[in-house]
């Protein structure tokens, strides 16, 4: 039993090995997504800021 538990905790500890190279480029891409989405509504809300501004002078 007991060994059978540490062949099991070894695999599992390899698969996490293979798979966290993996989860690290999922993680990376979702920020970087979210640096974009960011980036993108501030500058759609800065431009709509910057209209509202020149209409209010117009």
């Amino acid at each position: 039993m007991t060994k059978t538990i540490e062949k099991l905790e070894k695999s599992i500890t390899e698969e996490n090995g293979m798979l966290q190279p993996r989860i690290d480029k999922i993680r990376a891409a979702i920020a970087e997504d979210h640096n974009v989405l960011n980036t993108f509504a501030e500058r759609f809300v800065q431009a709509v800021q910057d209209e509202a501004m020149d209409s209010h002078f117009e």
